[in-house]
């Protein structure tokens, strides 16, 4: 609480896969800086919706990946023509589907669940008034939704009154896959979300310093990609976990 800690999707993954990771983020505001990738993806979450909206010439669209690419501070420009590949395959994916114009853009889902500590918060990408539409760029097509991805769907299902259909929209530059994600498999992860964030929270009441939280967990192999970044991200941890500099308590 007093770091106004906050349950979502990413942050629940975050805990179950890398909860070491999660410490330094959490705890220590130890940042990993925002890769080409990320920032990619976001670009062509925004020029998608920029195409749906608009009817734009392809001229259009490239010069608004400029613009973004260059306020996301993005450094490899061969990235711009990856996106604009990207977005218009997204975009066609969802009007093949009857899905023209997003009638709500990063939706807001929140509550304070009954028997939780901790608020609930969590944003969708497009919500039309059949579906809500998640979209995923990769740099390898996956033949099914990852369960990160389902379990984040779940949540916004969970919190939206478990009656919404939801899907994932997942794109290469070169083609994509749409998955609408059944009522049971979302009924399913949902309780596994909610069992994550009990996890959590009971993690939460045993620790009474920021160092408890350092010696709850295993030190992890941070040679792990959870912990690759391109500026000095993974030495810190290692710095952290290691008691150099010890730990504020």
């Amino acid at each position: 609480t007093d770091i106004g800690y906050r349950h979502s999707p990413s942050k629940i993954n975050g805990w179950v896969n890398a909860p070491c990771k999660s410490i330094a983020e959490q705890m220590f505001n130890i940042k990993s800086r925002s890769n080409d990738k990320m920032k990619r993806g976001n670009v062509v979450e925004s020029t998608t919706r920029f195409i749906l909206h608009r009817d734009p010439t392809d001229e259009d669209i490239i010069n608004y990946i400029k613009k973004s690419w260059y306020l996301v501070a993005g450094e490899d420009n061969k990235n711009i023509d990856w996106i604009f590949d990207c977005a218009k395959l997204m975009a066609k994916a969802l009007e093949e589907r009857q899905l023209k114009r997003p009638q709500v853009y990063q939706e807001e889902f929140k509550d304070h669940l009954e028997g939780f500590n901790f608020y609930q918060i969590g944003y969708a990408d497009f919500t039309y008034e059949s579906i809500t539409v998640d979209l995923k760029t990769t740099g390898q097509m996956p033949s099914e939704p990852k369960t990160d991805n389902v379990r984040q769907q779940a949540f916004y299902w969970g919190l939206s009154g478990k009656k919404r259909r939801f899907a994932l929209l997942y794109a290469t530059n070169k083609r994509y896959n749409f998955f609408e994600i059944p009522q049971k498999v979302l009924a399913e992860e949902w309780e596994i979300v909610k069992k994550n964030m009990k996890w959590i929270e009971r993690i939460d009441s045993m620790c009474n310093s920021k160092q408890d939280w350092i010696d709850m967990f295993p030190t992890p192999d941070t040679n792990n990609f959870y912990y690759k970044d391109s500026g000095n991200f993974q030495q810190q941890i290692i710095n952290l976990l290691k008691g150099e500099p010890n730990a504020d308590n």
